[in-house]
């Protein structure tokens, strides 16, 4: 079976960015501190689900974490496990709480989770775009 056409050809840009954000999340070169680590995480995800999203035709409502995996279920991309553990990411910076904004830099065993999350995200979206 051939798949449909993508709904607009900007979702490789994100998708090579998200790809980018990957691999840099992975550094351990002396810069790469494990808060710089999470927050390219954090932009990983961001771009291959927004190339994802934009390879079917959809948009998330909004850009925290939840809202992303809330649209990749709602597209029928992903679900179960993976996103409840994405969504937990976002424990760690609560952006979005003007009024209870907390930052907390994940330690060494939290950031080799996170990227094991973004690898597995990447793989599983991967195998979508086919």
């Amino acid at each position: 079976m051939i798949a449909p056409a993508p709904a607009t050809e900007e979702w490789r840009a994100f998708w090579q960015e998200g790809e980018s954000f990957a691999k840099l999340c992975t550094s351990r070169a002396k810069p790469f501190t494990n808060e710089i680590r999470y927050n390219l995480a954090g932009m990983a995800v961001e771009k291959l689900v927004m190339g994802a999203l934009m390879y079917k035709g959809a948009l998330p409502d909004g850009h925290t974490l939840r809202d992303l995996m809330d649209a990749v279920e709602n597209a029928g991309l992903l679900s179960g496990p993976l996103c409840e553990d994405i969504r937990h990411m976002d424990d760690f910076q609560q952006i979005c709480a003007f009024d209870t904004y907390t930052r907390t830099v994940p330690n060494d065993e939290e950031m080799k989770q996170i990227e094991e999350l973004v690898s597995t995200l990447q793989a599983a979206l991967q195998a979508e775009l086919q």
